[in-house]
């Protein structure tokens, strides 16, 4: 779980952010996006500086997320549909299926290294 912890805490944050913002007040929306992007960007330095990442293009992807939800309480004004449910399956399955390939040849190299 250790190897997940983030990526699933920014995943579930993500999806609660944009659900709070459906049909909330356009002020409310921009100033929690600030919030929540400056309260997830603090925490993807600490997990950075943990070594969490597996690599630039990991934390790159992660950083992409935090961009997306500033952008999104910023840009747009319109936030009372769920299309964003789309973009969270979208994020997992890109971030999530190159994080899983990167821990998999992790583990396989290891296991090499022990032959």
């Amino acid at each position: 779980m250790k190897n997940w912890q983030f990526s699933i805490g920014l995943l579930v944050g993500y999806v609660l952010v944009f659900q709070a913002w459906v049909g909330a007040e356009r002020s409310f929306v921009v100033s929690s996006g600030i919030l929540w992007c400056l309260t997830f960007s603090v925490w993807t330095l600490v997990q950075w500086r943990k070594g969490y990442f597996r690599n630039r293009l990991d934390g790159g992807l992660h950083g992409v997320v935090i961009l997306d939800v500033l952008l999104e309480s910023l840009l747009i004004t319109d936030h009372s549909h769920s299309g964003f449910w789309l973009c969270a399956f979208g994020f997992g399955f890109v971030i999530g299926g190159y994080r899983f390939k990167l821990l998999r040849e992790e583990r396989t190299d290891k296991n090499s290294m022990k032959a």
